[in-house]
């Protein structure tokens, strides 16, 4: 969608006026305000108990409801500086509706503003000064670092002497800008000077320009702040997020699990192979690594074979007894041709399948004894190459 826009470019005290495609510089511009309609906002005091921040931000809707129509939960309240030394507080009201409504048509045209201020505030501001914009349908008037009002030109006269006579600060000067001849400001009453200024600008340019110097109070807070905006437009992801960093971690845990597990089996496995080789080769006692005395023995009986004997026996049966669960060797030895192996086992019926398994196998087997002890069964096979 095309995004026309007025706007104004500013640069220290030099500015200038725009008007077209927001471009990728106003897009990107981190400094950038936006003002909003002065009619549509209440800019009042507050006299509250207490300053502590976290206390002002619950008393301070309580401490103006009885000067607003509507209930306080359906409006947004802006916090803007203390008075001296008191405790009156300058505050900006708007509905929570229409700011929402204004921040849906700045993000439609692409905008991402660092401030959002009452387009009261872009009017110049001096001490002791009042500043008053008038165009056709409606006056702006500045009373103050943070304080001003919006009326109709009609009412203007009206407000404006309402407003001294209800000042603490009654204003020595009053300047009024128009860009259309015709409209003055007349208060008989007033004993100060008017001075007015004809300005052959648009309302824009004249109030932009004047910004820099004084802001005022920025409704860019508390829950519309951009702070809570991006929480806002994050929190559906939170779920996703805090289910993904679980499952992260828990595939973490479970890797570091398995880790620990596999490094407990090797530590298992190795005590096992140094137990197996010291019962095959009892003789042996210095035994610093048994995979590689295991090798070495083994080759040499294989060397010692002729196509039979314990290396071609034990390849055939090594299998069989590596799955057979719940049973453990005690000694293997191996003697012309005779496999002997000394083993415990969880029952007479468990050994009888193991012996039934090592025949499957095409060696001959033999039970030299089987004796029961506790619960296990304590056993000797002999196993022997088959006859051809």
């Amino acid at each position: 969608m095309t995004k026309l826009l007025d706007w104004r470019w500013q640069e220290d005290s030099i500015s200038w006026p725009l008007h077209g495609v927001v471009s990728d510089q106003l897009d990107s511009d981190p400094t950038m305000t936006l003002l909003v309609p002065t009619q549509q906002v209440l800019l009042t005091e507050a006299t509250l108990p207490t300053r502590k921040m976290n206390k002002v931000q619950h008393a301070l809707p309580y401490a103006l409801e009885d000067d607003l129509t509507e209930d306080v939960e359906q409006i947004h309240f802006a916090m803007g500086d203390w008075k001296n030394d008191s405790n009156q507080l300058s505050v900006a009201v708007v509905d929570k509706s229409l700011m929402d409504t204004w921040l849906l048509r700045i993000k439609e045209v692409g905008l991402n503003p660092k401030q959002l201020q009452p387009d009261v505030f872009a009017l110049p501001y001096v001490s002791n000064h009042w500043s008053v914009w008038i165009e056709e349908k409606r006056a702006l008037v500045r009373t103050g670092e943070q304080s001003g009002f919006a009326t109709e030109p009609e009412n203007l006269a009206f407000l404006i002497d309402h407003a001294i006579k209800q000042s603490a600060d009654i204003p020595e000067h009053i300047d009024v800008y128009t860009s259309e001849s015709g409209l003055e400001l007349i208060l008989p009453e007033f004993s100060g000077e008017i001075e007015h200024h004809l300005l052959s600008q648009t309302e824009l340019s004249e109030l932009a320009q004047h910004f820099h110097v004084l802001p005022g109070i920025n409704l860019l807070q508390s829950h519309y702040s951009q702070k809570e905006q991006l929480n806002k437009a994050l929190r559906p992801w939170i779920p996703a997020a805090m289910v993904l960093a679980i499952s992260l971690v828990l595939q973490m845990s479970l890797l570091i699990s398995d880790a620990f597990q596999v490094r407990v089996q090797v530590s298992q496995l190795e005590d096992e192979l140094l137990r197996v080789y010291l019962t095959a080769f009892p003789d042996d006692k210095n035994v610093r690594d048994p995979i590689g005395k295991m090798q070495s023995q083994l080759a040499a009986l294989q060397g010692e074979t002729t196509g039979s004997g314990f290396i071609p026996l034990m390849s055939t049966v090594g299998e069989t007894l590596a799955k057979t669960q719940n049973m453990r060797l005690m000694q293997i030895s191996y003697r012309t041709g005779v496999l002997e192996l000394a083993l415990e086992i969880d029952s007479v019926s468990a050994l009888d399948q193991l012996k039934e398994r090592l025949l499957a196998t095409r060696v001959d087997v033999e039970i030299a004894s089987a004796d029961k002890r506790d619960e296990l069964v304590e056993a000797r096979l002999r196993i022997r190459e088959q006859s051809s």
